[in-house]
Parts: structure tokens; C-alpha cells; sequence
């Protein structure tokens, strides 16, 4: 379900401290970024790394995805001020939000880990890098084309151990091409209890690490 508002108060959606994915054109991927203040439309939103190195301006389009509950909001608006007293922010006036039915049972924690995918019945591995990983599935991105339903095994390097790799079955449920890469979303089907608890302390850790990256920028 997609439902498209104009007339919409943005206070009733969002609040100071609500963690929100930050998309610019200059930007290769959405960075984590955190809701500052509230103004009628107006939403002020911290500074992420990723969105200076885009060259960000005055003027540029900026959109912000939240997950809430069974809820996605995609935000889209104008940049129309730039704080650069510390610890800054962005002020984005919003021209319309977008609502979608998540699909998704579980939040999704954004990462960059390297991966191998490996294909029934071959030795080779194929190149790939994790994008995003929640207790029951990840979003991978590689160069390779696969097919919808094809079954995997991905052995993901994690910042958990140095000799051990995150390791699973996986069933690719869902396929986008972008212009230099394809982007999966895959769903687990096989994971011992040892891998299990490795997923576990993954997601653990980064669940804390949001927690404190929200405590630095309020």
C-alpha cells in the first residue's frame, strides 16, 4: 500500500531522537542520520559524514525513509538551510510523504561487510557486500546476476571475530538493477547455533551502537 500526502504534520510522525535513512543523488547509499527538531514542515535533522561528502547544498532534493512499526515514511523536501555550528544540522522542508505497508517483521541494521556467495554445486564464490542485516535476512549487493528463489549460502565477514566467518543458507526473495550492480534481498533459511549466536551478538552490538550514535547527536 502507498499513500502520497501533502497537507501531513510532520509532529505526528516523528519526534526528536526518531533515527532516519538520509538519501541525496550525490550519495551511494542512505546514511543513518537522527531528527533534531520538529517545525510544522520543517524537519531539522543531523549531519551524517556521507551527506557532506555528497556536497550537499542549499536547494538540493533530500529524502528520509523511517520504519515504524507497519509503517514505512519516506520523506521528501528541500534543503533550504544548512547549520554548520556544531553540532549541526539540516533543515529540510518537506514537500511530500510517501506511506508504505512494511512488509518486514524485523528492523534492519545498515552495514558495509564483505561477503562470499556461494552456489550449489560450484567452488567459485562470488564478490558481494551486505548492506543491511536483520535476525532473519540481509540486503546484499554484487555485480553478478542470480535469479529470484535461488538458493545461497553467504559467508559474510563481521566485526564479531577475525577467524570466524558469519555463515548461512539464504533464498533470494527479492531483486533490483541498478545501473552498475544488482541489489538482493535474501532471506535465511539454514543457520546452525553457532552461526545463530554470532548473528546474535552482530545484532546486538549494532542495536547498541544506534542507541549511542542517537545519545552523541541530541
Amino acid at each position: 500500500m502507498i499513500c502520497k500526502e501533502t497537507n501531513v504534520q510532520l509532529e505526528k510522525l516523528l519526534s526528536k531522537g526518531s533515527v532516519v535513512y538520509v538519501k541525496h543523488s550525490g550519495m551511494y547509499e542512505p546514511s543513518l542520520s537522527v531528527v533534531q527538531k520538529i517545525n510544522e514542515r520543517e524537519m531539522h535533522i543531523s549531519i551524517p559524514e556521507a551527506l557532506i561528502e555528497s556536497n550537499v547544498l542549499v536547494g538540493d532534493c533530500l529524502s528520509c525513509q523511517q520504519i515504524d512499526g507497519e509503517f514505512e515514511y519516506v520523506f521528501q523536501g528541500i534543503v533550504n538551510d544548512i547549520e554548520i555550528k556544531q553540532p549541526g544540522s539540516i533543515c529540510v522542508f518537506i514537500e511530500k510523504v510517501s506511506k508504505f505497508k512494511n512488509n518486514r517483521l524485523f528492523k534492519r541494521y545498515s552495514v558495509n561487510f564483505q561477503a562470499d556467495i556461494l552456489m550449489a554445486g560450484s567452488d567459485e564464490s562470488i564478490y558481494s557486500i551486505v548492506k543491511n542485516i536483520s535476525i532473519i535476512g540481509a540486503g546484499v549487493i554484487s555485480k553478478q546476476h542470480l535469479y529470484k528463489d535461488t538458493i545461497i549460502t553467504l559467508k559474510i565477514a563481521t566485526f564479531i571475530s577475525c577467524d570466524e566467518m558469519l555463515e548461512f543458507k539464504a533464498k533470494i526473495v527479492r531483486i533490483i538493477k541498478n545501473e552498475n550492480f544488482y541489489e538482493y534481498g535474501i532471506e535465511i533459511i539454514d543457520i546452525d547455533s553457532k552461526n545463530k549466536d554470532i548473528l546474535d551478538k552482530v545484532i546486538f552490538c549494532l542495536n547498541t551502537n544506534e542507541n549511542i550514535f542517537i545519545e552523541d547527536l541530541l
